[in-house]
């Protein structure tokens, strides 16, 4: 479910108008992360589990780093205009104490006709972010050439890695975070 949520999130964030929507889109993809993370953790820990928790750890950080299209054209007005009501919102509370039904309905409008023209349009990154493919254990060592990658991931008070060595991988529990 988690990988669905990520994949869903890389599509739709890539059409998201603002920096501030896609951000908070970001926000959601590591909580989606962490929880992929505590579903993949064994009790006894195999290298087995270590490749899928590297797998997952990678996945959750590619998504975190794409890059996104720039805003759609077809919305700019509108998104200079939604700030315009926002701060005419704004001023009604602080002036008035209320937030008058027009702007919210305006607002409401606005922020729907947005969400409607940027998910509709087709987007060829988020696409391939969707279906961007992982590098398996063999091939990840062809490209370490004989070296070792940690990759580091904390969960709850402490700190784990996944250490990838030339002929094995292995979970390492690090010791607490706060150290």
């Amino acid at each position: 479910q988690c990988r669905a949520g990520l994949a869903d999130l890389a599509r739709h964030r890539a059409a998201l108008p603002s920096v501030e929507l896609r951000v908070l889109a970001a926000g959601h993809g590591a909580e989606l992360g962490d929880l992929g993370l505590r579903a993949l953790l064994p009790a006894t820990p195999t290298g087995r589990d270590a490749v899928r928790v590297l797998g997952w750890l990678e996945r959750t950080r590619a998504a975190s780093l794409l890059t996104v299209q720039p805003p759609v054209p077809e919305v700019e007005e509108d998104v200079i205009a939604l700030r315009g009501v926002a701060r005419e919102i704004k001023a009604a509370r602080r002036e008035r104490g209320e937030e008058p039904r027009e702007l919210l309905a305006r607002q409401s409008a606005l922020e729907a006709r947005i969400r409607r023209l940027s998910w509709a349009r087709e987007s060829g990154s988020a696409a391939r972010a969707g279906s961007a493919g992982v590098v398996g254990p063999g091939e990840l060592r062809d490209l370490l050439g004989g070296a070792t990658l940690v990759e580091y991931a904390p969960i709850d008070d402490r700190l784990l890695a996944v250490v990838v060595e030339p002929r094995r991988a292995r979970l390492v529990e690090a010791g607490p975070l706060g150290a």
